[in-house]
């Protein structure tokens, strides 16, 4: 039996939010980072838990495999960490990182979709939840419907931009993306300003290996309730 072929999630907050609702979610919501200047930062409500960024993926990105400009703490190894192995669920994976790592302060709706993965894949390996989200159909049917449908079969789905989740974990910045093998500190304690230290690290990291491609745009997780 053909496998269903994921459609990616656009960078679009409303629809980010209404999928994690239905997933279990309904705490936070998403912001429209238009700018890493201060004064377009300071447009952001507080507190702001994290970034999802979406960035297109280039030589530059493919070639580094945790390059040393990145440092490996052996601190964050109790942060949860999923790998992707679906093609084009990176902003799904990008939910259940933040998802998952945020559950000390902004509770999952008990019974939920989330709530009932999180509880099977506690005690997995990062390789074995990628292949129970392989399994779990109610995630797919709602990742369809919040991304327009699946796709068939020989359709073409060259999708070369990625999602990854930038957070404070343990006092410092850690990025965590499905395509690599472990969650990754940027080395940089975070301090009260958690957006604008994100913010350069973006800047110096991120768009500094896409210049001349504007197809990179970041959302703020924010409390529902946030001003």
């Amino acid at each position: 039996m053909l496998k269903n072929i994921w459609v990616p999630l656009e960078s679009n907050p409303d629809s980010l939010y209404l999928y994690s609702t239905k997933l279990g979610q309904c705490k936070l919501k998403f912001e429209d980072i238009l700018g890493f200047d201060k004064d377009l930062l300071d447009m952001i409500p507080k507190p702001a838990h994290a970034i999802l960024l979406l960035y297109p993926l280039n030589e530059n990105f493919n070639n580094e495999n945790n390059s040393s400009e990145k440092i490996v703490n052996k601190g964050i190894s109790d942060a949860f960490f999923i790998k992707q192995t679906i093609p084009n669920c990176c902003g799904t994976i990008a939910l259940i990182h933040l998802f998952g790592n945020l559950r000390d302060k902004f509770e999952i709706s008990k019974g939920s979709i989330l709530a009932n993965f999180f509880d099977k894949v506690e005690k997995m390996t990062p390789e074995e939840r990628g292949k129970e989200l392989e399994n779990n159909k109610s995630i797919e049917l709602l990742h369809h419907e919040c991304s327009g449908g699946q796709a068939s079969v020989g359709d073409d789905i060259n999708v070369n931009t990625h999602y990854i989740i930038l957070m404070e974990h343990n006092g410092e910045i850690i990025e965590l993306d499905g395509r690599k093998n472990e969650p990754i500190s940027h080395g940089q304690r975070t301090s009260s300003e958690f957006i604008y230290d994100v913010a350069k690290i973006i800047q110096n990291v991120f768009i500094e290996k896409c210049k001349g491609d504007n197809r990179i745009s970041a959302l703020a997780v924010v409390p529902i309730d946030s001003n």
